[in-house]
């Protein structure tokens, strides 16, 4: 099977906001692998037993490449109040929790930038912009993000809500 790596410059960013080697191990949810189907489809895993097919995938010349990286901004995060929601209007619950920075590595591009501490809010880049209520709403929204891209990520910092921004860098890219 092909994986390919233009799809993911500076994607599965599973660990860009969110390294996913979470400090509270019961609630985390994180991408197990990820691979290409006999169609060409691109299916992830997630360590909660669901997959997600993103369906055909190739790179930015079209072409399909050999190897999967992934962008890395370098942080640990948790999470914390998982709650059930209740919408009247559809009748679906869903569940939410507070997602924060567990850690920030040395030397990281989250470095300087994001604290531990931070609660992370919502994330945007390329004019979308996600919520933040599960670990892997990140990850989902960061399969768009590429090298040059600018995530800005709202975060709450000693009850003051404020964005901050991290451009992505071919640095901070790494073999999936």
């Amino acid at each position: 099977m092909k994986i390919i790596s233009a799809v993911f410059k500076a994607c599965l960013l599973l660990a860009v906001i969110l390294s996913l080697s979470s400090c509270n191990l019961d609630s985390a949810v994180g991408i197990d692998g990820a691979e290409i189907n006999e169609k060409g489809e691109l299916i992830l895993a997630y360590s909660d037993g669901t997959r997600q097919n993103l369906g055909v995938v190739v790179g930015a010349d079209g072409k399909d490449v050999e190897r999967v990286q992934r962008a890395m901004l370098g942080i640990t995060v948790t999470t914390s109040d998982s709650r059930a929601v209740y919408d009247s209007q559809s009748g679906l619950v869903t569940i939410e929790e507070t997602v924060s920075v567990y850690e920030v590595g040395e030397g990281s591009l989250a470095e300087g930038v994001l604290e531990e501490g931070d609660v992370l809010l919502s994330a945007s880049v390329n004019g979308n912009t996600v919520g933040i209520t599960r670990q892997y709403h990140v990850i989902d929204m960061m399969l768009d993000v590429r090298v040059g891209d600018t995530v800005i990520i709202s975060i709450l910092r000693d009850g003051a809500e404020m964005d901050v921004s991290i451009t992505v860098t071919e640095d901070c890219l790494t073999a999936y």
